[in-house]
């Protein structure tokens, strides 16, 4: 987006997709960490596929771990397996926590732009359709409305949160892509079935 407009500072410049960290980053970690025993760099990347490919997950668990001083060798890759997941847990928790906190409205601003990911056209007739929708099925007291003119107002406060970015004038995208995949988890995008389980969740506060 920042390079497709001739407004942009990027206008025209070559597109260069930088290599994701994979399996040989896993290595060099395992390698790296000098904890009490070896990691399993199976295990771990595993583990960094469940943490979204954050290696500051990764880096979080081992600096709880070196602080052990008790920690026998042959605990060492469980009890780095449950950091990973707690920092995973903490993470999504205050995602959450952030998203619970938006009036309904800006939560359905959300949950339709991260269904709708690149296609997302904030303030189309079908757009506003949908988040009408989810207001009608997940809070049907409340008493704000889909409209363009109440609408224009939650793009800003999504930024604010940081949960969104805006790359130009109407185009938005989520400033983490993992947090679709943990608001699918939690039931919210549209038409997804409410998960009461999810970490956090408040179902009169949802959307």
């Amino acid at each position: 987006m920042l390079r497709n407009s001739k407004e942009q500072a990027f206008s025209g410049a070559p597109l260069v997709k930088f290599p994701a960290l994979g399996k040989d980053y896993i290595q060099w970690f395992c390698e790296q960490i000098k904890l009490p025993a070896d990691l399993n760099a199976e295990v771990v990347y595993a583990l960094f596929a469940r943490a979204s490919f954050r290696p500051e997950m990764l880096g979080a668990a081992a600096d709880a771990l070196r602080f052990d001083f008790e920690l026998q060798p042959e605990d060492v890759l469980e009890r780095f397996s449950r950091a990973v997941e707690e920092q995973i847990e903490a993470s999504n928790t205050e995602q959450l926590r952030v998203v619970h906190s938006l009036t309904p409205l800006q939560s359905a601003v959300l949950c339709v732009l991260a269904s709708q990911g690149p296609d997302y056209a904030p303030f189309e007739a079908d757009t506003i359709g949908a988040y009408q929708a989810l207001l009608d099925t997940m809070a049907p007291n409340t008493a704000s409305k889909a409209d363009v003119p109440n609408v224009q107002q939650a793009p800003a406060a999504l930024q604010d949160k940081a949960l969104v970015w805006r790359a130009s004038r109407g185009v938005y995208a989520l400033e983490d892509t993992a947090l679709r995949d943990l608001l699918a988890q939690a039931g919210m995008l549209p038409g997804a079935e409410i998960s009461v389980a999810a970490p956090g969740y408040n179902p009169s506060r949802a959307i």
